[in-house]
């Protein structure tokens, strides 16, 4: 549970957003760091040529409330790793801020506690500030941290964004670890993603970049 665990959060890190303030520059809208139309699909490409997709698969009602679930696939070389596919995420925008509901799906899923979603964007936070949640899957507690970055410039196979770094930590009890580093650019969504995975007896890094995109309903 615990490497199926791992694995899942790093790939869902693959789809959340922060907008700080970065050296007095104005900060990102929320609502274009992840846009969520359905049919909006993103490629990435790591250093061993495996190719990874995510896409906004479908809307889901949780109560009264709008969420977009986000499914991911390999579709590419690949190396003996194992690769969550299916179900990543649910989010639910809620003042145009994306809210974490749940993790992944089935034996490997997680969901906020207390049906509490997780803002993975506060509007207006300086650099360095942080906020957090907490998630449950598999009779385990997971804790959540999300740290603001800066604005940094990178290139990718898609071209090169101006982007915003927010960094995620998951921890599970001090035996699980889990850093995600994701990048957004505005109005595109994830260019980079950045992940580590440390649990006793496995350790683990890897770097996606956006290799194409597409953004639907404009």
């Amino acid at each position: 549970m615990r490497l199926l665990a791992c694995l899942a959060l790093a790939a869902a890190g693959c789809v959340s957003s922060g907008p700080p303030r970065d050296g007095g520059r104005p900060a990102p809208k929320n609502e274009s760091l992840l846009p969520l139309a359905t049919g909006t699909n993103w490629t990435y490409v790591d250093m061993t040529g495996a190719v990874f997709t995510t896409r906004v698969e479908r809307v889901t009602q949780i109560g009264e409330e709008v969420a977009y679930v986000l499914r991911g696939a390999t579709v590419g070389l690949s190396d003996d790793r194992f690769e969550p596919q299916g179900d990543l995420a649910v989010v639910a925008p809620r003042a145009g801020v994306p809210h974490l509901v749940s993790v992944g799906e089935k034996e490997w899923g997680m969901v906020a506690l207390g049906g509490e979603a997780v803002p993975l964007a506060q509007p207006g936070l300086a650099r360095g500030k942080s906020w957090g949640g907490r998630f449950a899957g598999g009779g385990e507690i997971y804790n959540l941290k999300i740290v603001c970055g800066g604005m940094d410039d990178i290139g990718t196979p898609a071209g090169r964004f101006r982007a915003l770094r927010v960094v995620e930590e998951w921890e599970n009890r001090g035996e699980l670890k889990v850093s995600v580093e994701n990048w957004y650019a505005e109005g595109v969504g994830i260019v980079r993603s950045i992940w580590s995975c440390h649990i006793p007896g496995y350790n683990q890094r890897r770097q996606l970049d956006l290799r194409a995109y597409q953004r639907m309903g404009g």
